[in-house]
């Protein structure tokens, strides 16, 4: 437990890396040696079209997107003005950026707004496809924003649930596949007991009956077995936390 809890760590040392950052001082660099490699490089043509760009369409910006998804509950968009200082530093999934996606707004304005979703589920049968986020509202409660795209991939509608409702298995398997990892369980905590609640009234695609709903704030996952390439995965994954201290996920 106490390794897999560690490879969690990613998004426990955002504060410390964000507070390390000053506007208008900071460097790309300086960026980039506290969150490492950006998933994406937007420049200021690219976010131009977003509502509200702010800083990110100044002439000559350019913005680095660092996504915390599917394990996290946070993406950051982080803008690096035309004289290579950091210019803003903004955590995107918020109740005010969500309420920005409007009817008829195509895929791609949306994806670099929000960053990466944390799960993308096409139904060909309604001929839509749904976009999920993870992300936390005030004070702390969990809770998935979900935008129904068209065929057409334009928004039909958005809305927010309350609750966990996504299992560690599903938000590890994309990694778990990617670099050959055993399967993880979830695993409860003493004193935690984890069970099933039937589905609220809702949207399918947002609640599952058959998903495991995690009572409890913290998590723990536990390996099924063991492999004789626990040492590669870990360094694996390790690269990938630029240096955090352990720390176990908070949902």
């Amino acid at each position: 437990m106490g390794l897999l809890s560690a490879l969690l760590g990613l998004v426990g040392c955002d504060p410390q890396r964000i507070a390390e950052l000053e506007e208008g001082v900071a460097t790309e660099a300086d960026v980039r040696a506290r969150f490492g490699e950006p998933a994406k490089i937007w420049s200021a043509a690219d976010l131009a079209g977003n509502p509200f760009p702010g800083a990110a369409a100044q002439p000559g910006a350019r913005t680095l997107e660092y996504n915390r998804q599917p394990e996290g509950q946070v993406n950051y968009m982080i803008t690096i003005g035309p004289d290579g200082r950091m210019s803003a530093l903004r955590q995107v999934l918020s109740p005010q950026n969500f309420a920005l996606v409007l009817p008829g707004m195509p895929m791609e304005t949306v994806r670099k707004m929000l960053g990466q979703p944390m799960k993308v589920t096409p139904y060909a049968l309604q001929q839509e496809t749904h976009y999920d986020w993870r992300y936390l509202s005030a004070p702390s409660t969990p809770r998935i924003f979900t935008v129904v795209f068209d065929r057409d991939l334009r928004v039909v509608r958005s809305a927010s649930v309350d609750g966990v409702t996504y299992t560690v298995e599903d938000s590890l398997e994309p990694r778990r596949q990617r670099l050959g990892i055993p399967h993880l369980q979830a695993r409860r905590l003493r004193g935690s007991p984890r069970k099933r609640l039937p589905a609220p009234q809702g949207d399918p695609a947002v609640i599952s009956s058959s998903r495991l709903v995690f009572p409890h704030r913290w998590l723990s996952i536990a390996m099924t077995r063991t492999t004789s390439n626990a040492a590669r995965i870990a360094k694996a994954i390790f690269t990938q936390l630029s240096g955090c201290s352990p720390a176990i996920l908070p949902v």
